[in-house]
């Protein structure tokens, strides 16, 4: 007897190709049984190399209008000093050098805020969200503000 669906099955061929899940178990091997294995964790790219500097992960992320314009600008603002063509990654990978830079004192500012309460995605609790990433938004500040010129090693 065939066993009950646990999850209702995409309407359309094409939200298939939307579905995370579906892709990964289409591209995953089969196994000896038939049965293809659950999700994995990412991983490397096939030119990786290793080494900490190399493409690795891919993410993705959901941004609002306004986070979204501020990495625009971020990227225009590099790539017009530099007069290269930067990318997203690019510049997201030179900020994070910085944070990693940081993050003694980001944990430090970040235990000053204190516990918050993660808001809610829903529609209608856009206030919520921004109250709680100025808090973060805030403390991040005050964590770069607080380092040393970042002198690589």
């Amino acid at each position: 007897m065939a066993k009950a669906l646990s999850n209702q099955p995409p309407t359309s061929s094409v939200a298939r190709l939307f579905d995370q899940g579906a892709v990964a178990r289409a591209l995953s091997p089969a196994t000896s049984s038939g049965q293809t294995p659950g999700p994995t964790k990412p991983q490397p790219l096939a030119h990786d190399s290793g080494s900490a500097g190399s493409a690795v992960i891919k993410r993705e992320f959901v941004l609002t209008p306004t986070a979204e314009e501020a990495l625009t600008r971020l990227v225009q603002v590099y790539r017009n000093a530099t007069g290269t063509r930067l990318s997203n990654s690019h510049v997201i990978r030179a900020v994070l050098r910085g944070v990693a830079h940081g993050l003694s004192a980001i944990e430090r500012e970040a235990n000053r805020v204190g516990p918050l309460k993660l808001p809610s995605n829903a529609k209608g609790r856009e206030a919520e969200r921004e109250q709680f990433e100025t808090a973060l938004a805030s403390s991040f500040i005050a964590a770069m503000r607080s380092l040393p010129a970042y002198e690589p090693s």
